[in-house]
């Protein structure tokens, strides 16, 4: 392949790839004429692809270059369905039209989910990220207009807001939207990350009901409590970003189940109609799948539940046990499975009632054991446990059998007063 027919690709390229095309250009030699990359570009159209892009170099005996060849393969719905997590997530993470997660909004690393289209009825050709102007300009309240700029340009840092949209500009098809967005620093690089939520069905749901009054309440306790989970993810964030310094993209890619396991406490709330009690059994059943899918590429790790069928607990206790089986799935996966090709694994959980007050819960893996791990990452997987072990008035037992781990929790299964915004991770 000739030069001018390379540039017709690599023209395409987008900036953050242009380093890949200088690497597949300029490193090949006698000890390297083979390099293989996937870069992504931007069609003239505004589509964007990824293509498997392999170039080989032929020399003589005098390391003469006698050939140049390239091949690029567009791999972009085999990346997007099967390798690409984040892009998983994105798509993946609402499947209704209520919820979208927003990850980098004003980059263009990441694509927005289906879900934010569809609450904002938008064109999904359009490349909004590179221009908000057609977004913002159909927001009501100019003075969240002013906050969601001062986010993007790192003038404010994190942003908490209802307001009016009107799509197209119709004053006919008014909807009413949350937004949840902070911005954290990584090595000296902001990122974004948040939530749109639609809540226009509910609000008219609870003024065309007779119990008007107590449907807001719930409405508001819900979005309260989605807050306070924002918040937990930002605690996680703060925590992992000290640890990580040199590795965003472990803080991005331990954020990925974290967001999983919320969503579907979230879909669980929304599913049921009960805003506040939450069957134990069904929700890690669902986040079984959803943690074998997101963290075990190779779908061979066995996931066992033995969890009693009628244990129901509060949304607020609920919610920092499954981040917590979250930790320890995430911590079995990557330490104490770590470079065990041959070994069978098996994560087994199991629940049940101790009285009418008590709940325990056993989580075992047959790994290599808890004191052979031993670096920063590990400790950083069991303070946390610890901390939402704590936030719950639990107890935390940690056991080493002869293969693998054991942690045991006992906690109370009546909510008891606790003020989310005063515990520290």
């Amino acid at each position: 392949m000739t030069p001018k027919y390379y540039n017709i690709v690599f023209n395409l390229v987008v900036d953050e790839d242009q380093h890949k095309v200088e690497k597949l250009l300029n490193n090949l030699g006698p000890e390297s004429p083979h390099i293989k990359e996937i870069i992504k570009i931007k069609t003239k159209t505004g589509n964007i692809k990824y293509l498997d892009s392999h170039v080989y170099v032929k020399f003589d005996e005098n390391n003469e270059i006698i050939s140049k060849t390239g091949f690029f393969k567009d791999i972009s719905h085999e990346l997007t369905e099967k390798n690409r997590s984040m892009d998983y997530l994105i798509n993946g993470f609402i499947k209704n039209s209520k919820l979208a997660l927003l990850i980098e909004p004003f980059s263009s690393k990441y694509s927005f989910s289906e879900g934010f289209y569809e609450i904002l009825e938008l064109d999904k050709q359009h490349d909004y990220k590179n221009n908000w102007k057609h977004i913002i300009e159909n927001i009501e309240e100019k003075d969240i207009v002013q906050k969601i700029n001062g986010i993007r340009h790192g003038k404010i840092n994190k942003l908490n807001e209802t307001f009016t949209y009107y799509p197209n500009k119709s004053e006919e098809n008014k909807k009413i939207i949350e937004l949840s967005l902070e911005s954290f620093y990584i090595n000296n690089e902001i990122h974004h990350l948040g939530f749109l939520i639609d809540i226009t069905k509910d609000i008219e749901k609870s003024k065309q009901l007779e119990y008007a009054k107590r449907q807001s309440i719930i409405i508001k306790e819900v979005h309260h409590r989605i807050k306070n989970n924002f918040q937990i993810l930002n605690s996680f964030i703060n925590i992992e970003k000290k640890v990580y310094q040199d590795k965003p993209e472990l803080v991005i890619e331990h954020m990925q189940s974290r967001l999983q396991s919320l969503a579907d406490l979230h879909n669980q709330t929304c599913k049921n109609g009960d805003f506040e009690i939450l069957n134990l059994k069904t929700n890690i059943e669902n986040q079984d799948t959803a943690l074998n899918n997101l963290l075990s590429k190779n779908k061979d790790i066995t996931f066992i539940s033995n969890i009693e069928p009628d244990i129901c607990l509060p949304i607020s206790i609920t919610t920092p046990i499954m981040l917590i089986i979250n930790e320890l799935t995430t911590n079995s996966i990557k330490h104490a499975f770590k470079n065990d090709e041959n070994q069978e694994k098996i994560i087994t959980k199991s629940a049940k009632l101790i009285n009418n007050e008590t709940c325990e819960l056993i989580y075992t893996d047959n790994g290599k054991g808890i004191k052979k791990i031993e670096n920063k990452e590990g400790h950083l997987g069991l303070n946390i446990i610890q901390s939402l072990t704590k936030q719950i008035n639990g107890t935390l037992e940690i056991n080493t059998p002869e293969n693998g781990s054991r942690f045991k929790i006992i906690f109370p299964i009546k909510e008891d007063t606790y003020d989310i915004q005063n515990n520290k991770l």
